[in-house]
């Protein structure tokens, strides 16, 4: 376990950590808050098992609806975040700037980057994948400001990946191999 009953900056500090010497899914976290951003909702993500200790026959219709679309993306991912190859393409978390870790199956060559902004302003993050073919062909999509281009892996690692994130959310890059 590596984070239990923490806030969502001291879970990612904590995933950070532990994904160094340990494989992903053995980082469970537990989460306590009552999500209301992408941002808190998707700290707890990055990793094992989401395990959510919260009274949620006490949440809002609202937040219900949230959560099962949150749901959705994590179940997307998991099996990628859980088995895939982990960089760390930011410093340890701090709470004062962007930060971003990346998870890359090598096998079929995609992967996930989650990009995390504690800021209250909305900013442009770049970052720059690793492990990528340079040779290959990617395409390169965002989940929340939606869009997508084409590019070599050389490009991608080399350019770096503008994100553009809104204030307290949390962007995932998707990276597939064509």
């Amino acid at each position: 376990m590596t984070s239990d009953s923490d806030d969502a900056l001291t879970t990612r500090r904590a995933v950070y950590g532990a994904t160094y010497p340990f494989p992903p899914r053995y980082t469970e976290r537990y989460m306590m808050d009552e999500p209301d951003s992408t941002y808190q909702s998707r700290s707890y993500m990055f990793g094992g098992p989401l395990i959510i200790m919260n009274r949620i026959t006490e949440w809002s219709g609202n937040t219900l609806d949230f959560m099962r679309r949150e749901a959705g993306v994590y179940d997307a991912v998991r099996d990628l975040v859980e088995d895939g190859k982990i960089y760390h393409l930011s410093g340890r978390p701090d709470g004062a700037s962007n930060d971003a870790i990346e998870a890359h199956d090598v096998e079929s060559d995609r992967t996930v980057i989650f990009v995390y902004s504690d800021e209250g302003k909305a900013n442009l993050s770049f970052v720059r994948p690793r492990g990528l073919e340079p040779d290959a062909l990617y395409w390169v999509g965002f989940l929340e400001v939606p869009h997508s281009y084409l590019a070599t892996g050389a490009q991608i690692m080399q350019k770096a990946i503008p994100v553009i994130i809104p204030p307290w959310t949390t962007e995932i890059v998707s990276i597939v191999r064509r």
